[in-house]
């Protein structure tokens, strides 16, 4: 806890050193520590309550602004992630050999792209508000090999779970999907010294998500009964969310 106390005040401390100072020189004409016209900035962000170091947001984009003019500031962010899980249990041996195999994968991208408008502030205080489109696509797919059984599925990953007394359950894990939202946004950046700042920032968000349908296929090997194919497809599944959220942690960023 003494460690967290220390590290926030490390943070904030300066703000109240330079601030008062800062205020007066808004039309002093001193140089500005803040980015202007031409400049690239990026981010990162710390957790002092958690102890954690990660990217811009909890989809783990990678965030950049390009300053089209010292008061207008171009945002794009991306992500993009892989999941692949495989288990191999072979036993070949013996008066009844058995093959199971399971093999597990997903893939999620997104983009988002917005403006920010920044208002004067101070020397180094630069506070904003801005509007962003986001868009997210994720796909999974599972393939169980189970003696002379193949199970594949499109679209997400199958769970199954066991009660005593009752037939197995099945379920959908990892579903796919594909994501259409907006943000408004507003926040600042605190320059610390030139090209270095620290900041916050939170949102109003709107988003749409459309689950993508589970095509499930089961193929038997020949001499298993009862052969042939088998398909299940589950679709139109859909939701849509509103609210206001905020960027995990303290940002703090560069300018390049």
């Amino acid at each position: 806890m003494k460690k967290i106390t220390l590290f926030s005040l490390f943070c904030f401390i300066p703000f109240l050193g330079v601030s008062a100072q800062d205020s007066l020189q808004v039309n002093s004409g001193a140089d500005s520590f803040k980015a202007g016209r031409g400049n690239v900035a990026t981010e990162l962000n710390v957790n002092p309550f958690r102890g954690d170091i990660a990217f811009n947001n909890a989809l783990n984009q990678v965030k950049f602004r390009y300053f089209a003019s010292d008061g207008l500031a171009i945002r794009l962010a991306f992500a993009a992630s892989s999941v692949r899980n495989q288990v191999n249990n072979t036993q070949p041996y013996g008066t009844n050999p058995t093959t199971f195999e399971h093999l597990r994968k997903s893939g999620t991208w997104g983009l988002n792209f917005g403006l920010e408008k920044h208002f004067t502030g101070t020397r180094r205080l630069s506070p904003y508000i801005g509007a962003e489109l986001t868009f997210t696509n994720k796909s999974s797919s599972d393939e169980i090999v189970n003696g002379g059984v193949t199970t594949k599925v499109k679209g997400a990953w199958v769970a199954t779970s066991y009660t005593p007394g009752f037939p197995p359950s099945t379920s959908y894990t990892e579903r796919g999907f594909i994501r259409f939202g907006a943000n408004l946004v507003s926040g600042f950046d605190f320059y610390m010294a030139r090209n270095f700042f620290l900041g916050y920032e939170f949102t109003l968000g709107f988003a749409s998500t459309r689950f993508k349908d589970v095509d499930v296929s089961t193929i038997y090997s020949a001499g298993t009964s009862p052969g042939g194919n088998s398909n299940n497809v589950k679709n139109d599944e859909r939701s849509f969310s509103a609210g206001p959220g905020l960027i995990n942690g303290i940002r703090i960023g560069y300018v390049f």
